[in-house]
């Protein structure tokens, strides 16, 4: 059955690490069909949330405002993301704050997360126990985590980009 993917990224290199993965992710799920929009925060002008003296979310008008309808669509969000001190980079944060005022719409999504960084495993604890946290928040179906240490350069993915393939690939059989 095909499913909407949106694929979120957030590093500023291109070419990097993180965006490979996404790359091969996108690469294996469309090979089975399904629908991918893919959003690099990035590259992209994306405005901080803000919120009026009524709690309400103020929607700027900028590049995720045009590509929003697409997350709200989707049956699944992919982060991937460069690990930057231990956590998402600003550019894909700031995407993530933006969901303020859609919270109640984004319920029950599923989810993948997909990082690399330069460190050892354990320098990921920090962003996973973001990303389930949040997920336990809104209420989201983790769907698998690919985190990939010790990558530095491109050519330090090598052969686990393929891993990425093989989550986008199986994704909802």
């Amino acid at each position: 059955m095909t499913k909407k993917i949106v694929v979120l990224t957030g590093s500023p290199h291109k070419p990097g690490t993180s965006e490979i993965l996404a790359d091969y992710f996108i690469k294996g799920a469309k090979e089975v069909g399904h629908d991918v929009s893919r959003f690099d925060a990035g590259h992209s002008k994306v405005e901080f949330l803000q919120v009026d003296e009524h709690l309400n979310g103020i929607i700027p008008q900028d590049e995720l405002d045009t590509f929003f309808p697409n997350i709200l669509d989707a049956d699944l969000l992919v982060f991937v993301s460069p690990l930057y001190y231990y956590g998402f980079t600003a550019q894909l944060k700031a995407v993530i704050d933006r969901f303020y005022p859609y919270n109640h719409y984004l319920k029950d999504k599923d989810v993948m997360l997909l990082a690399t960084g330069y460190g050892s495993k354990a320098d990921f604890q920090a962003l996973v126990h973001y990303y389930e946290s949040l997920s336990d928040y809104m209420r989201w179906h983790d769907k698998g985590q690919l985190l990939l240490n010790g990558t530095y350069l491109p050519s330090d993915v090598g052969e686990r980009a393929n891993d990425a393939y093989q989550m986008g690939k199986t994704y909802g059989l």
